[in-house]
């Protein structure tokens, strides 16, 4: 081996090891995505440019500008729309103004979806346009933590707003973390490294992140499970296939506390990897009260054997819920 292929393998090894050490150093698994404004869901919101709308004179916008339905969106808060590690933050000229830059890991053998049917280990989250940083570079963060809030107009803007963008191959390149400029002159693709936000949030918000797994086996003469608790995944010992119907029964209680009206997501798997969400509940604002039933009914539109249960708000206060499970075959 020549001097000059000696060294190109060196630094090779000095590239792989330090993305190997940056991603385990931060590689805090994300286990869900909320938006970065109105959390969780943009309540009061809107896009005023969406993912890859044409700008007259500028090009195809990499990501998304968010601003209040109604009245300024000037000083409002911006949060970390998961956890991870910061690994950019500071003033970056008149136009960018504030940026912070997150890196988000998913969960062990598991990986984030992306449209398509496409994964990737992790994404970067990238805001602008803000002032008064809250988070600097290595600071761990949680979904919904602040991060900083939206600045007065920029030299590159016609008003305040969060310029907020997803990106999945940050340390495909060498060097400084590329801060990018908004915009490209052509429309994004599947291949490049901007993914839409929102898609990938809806795809993404919430993830398995324990390998605690219940004994939901299924007695041979009954159709009942009961042990569906918030977040573990369960395994139903038995597969179920297109067109079951399944009866979810589950509790909630805010003792001494209140929670808004939310939504209950109801996942399943045949792999324990990927996950489609079978449906959604809606379940009242509560306040004070002991537990309160209530019950969905899906008919399924998959295969599946396993099953979690996810209520993004106030979940701490729910207890487990049971599911039954009819017209199905072994």
């Amino acid at each position: 081996m020549s001097s000059t292929q000696r060294r190109l393998t060196e630094v090779l090894f000095c590239v792989l090891s330090l993305i190997l050490l940056k991603t385990a150093a931060y590689g805090t698994s994300a286990d869900g995505f909320d938006f970065p404004i109105g959390i969780p869901d943009h309540t009061g919101w809107i896009k005023s440019q969406k993912f890859n709308d044409y700008f007259e004179g500028k090009g195809y916008h990499l990501g998304e500008d968010w601003i209040k339905k109604y009245g300024s969106s000037y000083a409002q808060p911006v949060y970390a729309v998961a956890d991870g590690v910061v690994i950019r933050a500071g003033q970056f000229g008149s136009c960018w103004k504030g940026v912070v830059m997150i890196l988000h890991s998913a969960p062990p053998d598991s990986a984030f979806n992306l449209p398509l049917s496409d994964k990737t280990p992790y994404v970067t989250s990238f805001y602008a346009h803000l002032q008064n940083l809250t988070v600097g570079l290595d600071d761990n963060v949680t979904r919904g933590d602040k991060i900083g809030e939206i600045a007065p107009t920029t030299s590159c803007s016609t008003g305040p707003h969060l310029h907020f963008e997803l990106r999945r191959d940050v340390y495909n390149n060498l060097g400084p973390i590329p801060l990018g400029n908004g915009y490209i002159n052509r429309p994004v693709t599947a291949d490049d490294s901007w993914v839409n936000p929102t898609n990938f949030i809806t795809l993404n918000r919430h993830l398995i992140t324990t390998d605690k797994y219940d004994d939901c086996s299924i007695p041979p003469e009954t159709t009942t499970c009961c042990c569906f608790v918030q977040n573990h995944i369960h395994d139903l010992q038995t597969s179920f296939p297109i067109g079951s119907k399944l009866h979810i029964t589950y509790r909630a209680g805010t003792p001494g506390g209140h929670c808004s009206q939310s939504l209950a997501y109801f996942y399943v798997s045949t792999d324990k990897v990927s996950w489609a969400l079978l449906g959604t509940d809606v379940v009242p604002e509560r306040s004070g009260q002991a537990d309160t039933i209530h019950t969905k009914d899906f008919l399924t539109t998959v295969p599946f054997r396993y099953a979690k249960v996810y209520i993004p708000t106030c979940y701490n206060d729910w207890s487990s819920a049971e599911a039954t499970f009819d017209n199905y075959q072994k």
